[in-house]
């Protein structure tokens, strides 16, 4: 019997070792690839393969951009890794700002547009007052409120093809992605946008809880470029003092915002994980990539609509204060602004609000006074600062330096003007001073209301003589929104306003409120109405 098994085994030795060498061969050159959404079952052949398969230039998953060196840089990921879990989105509404923002898994550039996947899950994070806001609604005001352009909504199997393609270039790190567009040329517009940023950073665990994030910053305009370039004039640096406030003690360079952009992403993209912030000076940055691009996850920004502050959830994030005065609410973000704008400026906080009423002209074609009701109004604030007490400073919103603007905002008790952008300073007033807001007949916004939401006294007064629209008849839905608009708009930006003197009385009592607060604010709460983190010493 041996000596035929032994026979035997010489006799078909040859097959089984070439069926054992092809089986080796076939597996390395084909390895299994795991389909979309399954799980690997205990198959520890497969997996390895697949890294192998990663490896490899060339293969179905490479990150490489062509004309680059690829094996040294390629980090050992399966294809099935980047979506073993499904894609998904979480929109966040912000209570009292009219903000919110958003994580996407994934969010994709491809071809010139930025690609949401449709079949994504969608889930709503709000305040209780807005429980049966509408999911699909929520989602498409963020994005169109983001200004990121291009939005497409593609399918899940669209995804799908491109991985099995291997078309798709990775960025797996964590990414915050805020557009600058042609609107943030008005202070107010910048601040709304680059504030949320600030709020996202001071209550990242609450959204997306990870240390390791980087943050892309795409300008759109040219304009918004101009402002924040070393080369334009200093008193328009208002914006770079903005951010050089809500990136303090983030490791940023002072030049981060210059143009041309000195931190744009670079074409390999091997990079990215070495950098925390980049700024592109256009979205067709993309463009320059003849690959898909897809982000793991993004927290999308849009912007804070009519504030500046907010909670994430609740006013438990707020300081309030228990006392016979009655004090707005201060919410823990402005706080913490309050106390990065110190420490940027090197400054300490002030004891105490200085006797000073200040008066913020408007100049130029839209929303401002005639010359006769300016000097008016200009003589009767004088006298009346100094019947009790106050100094009194009259400027335009243009007429200082940045820091010297600011420093005038830092410490002073009262605040008024026209309602208009310039009123953003009042972020960097203290929460017991006082805000003036008048505003033009027949027109009112509540975006300045507190300060922004930052803590302050707000009082306002709106302007009685009317000079009337000249309506118009309306014979369909569009015709009549375009009517409103209109109307709006005259109201809002007249020029040559007239005050009058139940204007002048009317704006004398509520002067006298704002005097009267302040004076019992101090008394009850003393240097202890201005707030500051534990953190600031």
């Amino acid at each position: 019997m041996f000596p035929t098994r032994s026979a035997s085994c010489r006799k078909y030795r040859r097959y089984l070792v070439f069926i054992l060498l092809f089986s080796t061969t076939a597996s390395f050159v084909f390895p299994p690839i795991l389909p979309y959404g399954k799980k690997e079952q205990g198959n520890t052949a497969a997996r390895s393969n697949s890294q192998q398969l990663e490896r490899r230039k060339g293969s179905l998953n490479t990150r490489n951009i062509p004309g680059l060196p690829g094996p040294s840089f390629v980090p050992e990921t399966s294809i099935s890794d980047h979506f073993r879990k499904e894609p998904r989105i979480e929109v966040f509404i912000l209570p009292f700002s009219k903000g919110s923002l958003a994580v996407i898994e994934p969010l994709c550039y491809h071809e010139g547009s930025w690609i949401v996947i449709g079949d994504a899950s969608i889930q709503l994070k709000h305040s209780l007052s807005i429980q049966n806001t509408n999911k699909k609604a929520s989602l498409e005001t963020l994005l169109r409120e983001s200004k990121l352009p291009n939005i497409t909504f593609y399918s899940l199997s669209w995804l799908q093809e491109e991985l099995s393609r291997g078309t798709i270039s990775w960025i797996e790190r964590s990414t915050i992605l805020q557009l600058f567009d042609r609107s943030c040329t008005n202070i107010a517009h910048f601040a709304g946008r680059l504030m949320l940023y600030f709020h996202f950073l001071q209550n990242v665990d609450h959204y997306y809880p990870t240390k390791s994030f980087a943050s892309i910053f795409i300008r759109e305009s040219e304009l918004v470029q101009n402002l924040l370039t070393k080369s334009y004039q200093n008193h328009r640096k208002w914006q770079k003092q903005l951010i050089g406030t809500v990136l303090y003690n983030k490791k940023f360079e002072e030049d981060l915002f210059d143009y041309p952009s000195k931190y744009s992403i670079p074409n390999e993209l091997r990079h990215f994980n070495e950098r925390e912030f980049y700024v592109e000076d256009s979205s067709d940055f993309f463009r320059r990539i003849n690959k898909t691009v897809c982000f793991d996850r993004v927290v999308l920004l849009g912007l804070l609509k009519g504030k500046f502050f907010s909670s994430p959830t609740e006013p438990a994030n707020n300081v309030n204060f228990q006392g016979k005065t009655t004090f707005p609410t201060v919410p823990r973000d402005a706080i913490e602004f309050r106390n990065n704008w110190y420490k940027y400026w090197n400054l300490k906080p002030p004891h105490e609000l200085q006797r000073r009423l200040i008066y913020i002209k408007r100049e130029g074609k839209r929303r401002s006074f005639s010359h006769s009701s300016e000097v008016n109004l200009n003589s009767f604030l004088e006298e009346t600062a100094k019947n009790h007490g106050y100094a009194y400073v009259s400027l335009t919103p243009d007429q200082l330096l940045a820091q010297e603007t600011l420093q005038l905002y830092y410490s002073a008790a009262i605040v008024l003007s026209l309602h208009g952008a310039h009123l953003t300073n009042c972020i960097f007033m203290v929460p017991c001073a006082v805000l003036i807001e008048i505003f033009p007949p027949r027109f009112t916004h509540d975006m300045y209301r507190d300060g922004g939401n930052s803590g302050l006294k707000y009082f306002s007064w709106q302007l009685r003589n009317v000079t009337p629209f000249p309506e118009e008849s309306c014979t369909n839905p569009q015709m009549c929104k375009s009517i409103d608009e209109k109307r709006k708009v005259f109201y809002r930006d007249r020029a040559n306003l007239t005050i009058t003197q139940e204007d002048l009385n009317g704006i004398a009592n509520v002067i006298k409120k704002s005097m009267s607060y302040i004076e019992d604010v101090h008394r009850e709460f003393g240097v202890h109405c201005l707030p500051v983190s534990p953190k600031f010493s």
